[in-house]
């Protein structure tokens, strides 16, 4: 895809304007804003090919406890303070 969008982007300014335009529209695709059940079963399957689906299935299956317990908050202030650091 990123070789394909070369062809259609020629300056910097236009990588500019189309790169986190492209972000968001993988970022949806992928289940980052929306749960994976929502997602027809079509978009399911192209998603699983994408590089940013496995970034976001296993964050998901980090943070998210069946039970609903205290120790989700725990979790998720850990993983906050992680990439907190890291940025």
């Amino acid at each position: 895809m990123g070789l394909a969008l070369t062809r259609v982007i020629t300056t910097s300014e236009m990588a500019g304007s189309v790169g986190p335009f492209t972000v968001v529209i993988l970022s949806f695709v992928s289940g980052v804003f929306l749960a994976p059940n929502l997602l027809p079963q079509w978009l399911l399957n192209f998603s699983t090919y994408l590089p940013l689906e496995p970034i976001v299935s296993g964050m998901q299956h980090a943070i998210a406890l069946p039970g609903g317990s205290d120790s989700s908050c725990d979790r998720l202030s850990c993983w906050a303070s992680g990439a907190w650091s890291v940025s």
